[in-house]
């Protein structure tokens, strides 16, 4: 079920927030990702994970991974720090698929860019299609997808790893 006017409701155009302008750009960035995959014929699913195809982009990651999951430069919460909806005071994990089966941003499995796009993929889902609520919890992880992929794909263009129209 689709939450559209929740989400409408919390991005109410007169109280702008720095929090909401972040929601607004996930959207567009994402939409904009979309559009260097879908190049490619693939799924969604397919698609969002093609990144972690290159070695280089996989390397990049493994350099900005400690930020993405703790915290700092442009990051402003780590996917760590951001609690879980129902206990705030547990750090979080990853995130649980349908199957119960736990989505992580970092292990010890050879490729974890494709489990970072993966998760990234997951809270896009979700908002996208109507799972999540606009509550401060979601707003965090929404927020988080969108700075951590803004940095990464900005960094893979820089280097000209991928190349974003």
């Amino acid at each position: 079920m689709l939450h559209t006017e929740d989400w409408l409701f919390y991005l109410n155009i007169s109280d702008i927030s720095d929090k909401k302008i972040k929601v607004i750009k996930f959207i567009f960035l994402w939409m904009k990702y979309n559009e260097w995959y879908s190049k490619f014929g693939l799924r969604d699913s397919e698609g969002a994970t093609k990144l972690s195809d290159d070695a280089e982009a996989r390397n990049l990651y493994e350099q900005m991974k400690d930020k993405f999951l703790n915290g700092g430069g442009r990051i402003t919460t780590g996917f760590k720090n951001i609690p879980l909806e129902n206990n705030s005071n547990t750090p979080r994990e990853g995130l649980y698929k349908k199957d119960g089966k736990l989505l992580c941003v970092y292990n010890d499995e050879v490729n974890c860019l494709c489990k970072y796009l993966k998760v990234v993929y997951k809270i896009r889902c979700n908002f996208f299609h109507g799972d999540k609520l606009p509550s401060e919890t979601n707003v965090s992880l929404i927020i988080w997808a969108y700075e951590t992929l803004d940095v990464l794909l900005q960094e893979l263009i820089r280097k000209k790893i991928i190349k974003l129209n």
